[in-house]
């Protein structure tokens, strides 16, 4: 009896771990997010991601956000405005990292080696999982260093053989 109870424990985690392998590799390919909120607030962003077997790489951003030229030669001469538009794009409508990840069960985690803020750089976010069965939608949703809720949804561009 007890090895019967045994055995089929061990088919049911084999078989768990064989579909949590699947998902994993439905998670492989291009994707451009459609949907963002942060903190219940829907914001109007964009991105793409690509994951690969072993990395990925996010870059998203606020579709409107400031504009600035590269036309002085160094910092110092740019106008104050400028140089608070500068900041305002790049830190609080610009996101981006990439590294290696890893899922467990519902949950991704991203390991970034480079991000677009080197200080975010050892921070490992998590989020969860929800992949729709025809695996073209991605949901991610977690919670954000300075505890707010985020939510993205991603659509999937195309598969990575």
């Amino acid at each position: 009896m007890k090895l019967t109870a045994i055995s089929t424990i061990m088919v049911v985690l084999v078989l768990t771990g064989i579909a949590y392998g699947q998902d994993a590799e439905r998670l492989y390919g291009v994707w451009e997010m459609t949907y963002y909120s942060r903190a219940g607030q829907v914001v109007d962003w964009t991105g793409i991601m690509i994951i690969t077997p072993k990395y990925f790489t996010r870059n998203y951003m606020a579709k409107q956000r400031h504009s600035f030229r590269d036309q002085y030669e160094s910092l110092v001469d740019l106008p104050e405005r400028e140089k608070d538009d500068m900041l305002e794009a790049l830190y609080s409508k610009y996101g981006s990292a990439s590294g290696t990840y890893r899922v467990e069960n519902d949950t991704l985690t991203f390991e970034p080696i480079v991000g677009g803020n080197p200080a975010l750089l050892g921070r490992r976010p998590s989020r969860r999982i929800e992949l729709d069965p025809s695996g073209t939608r991605l949901s991610l949703k977690g919670t954000m260093t300075r505890g707010y809720g985020v939510e993205e949804v991603w659509e999937k561009l195309e598969d990575l053989d």
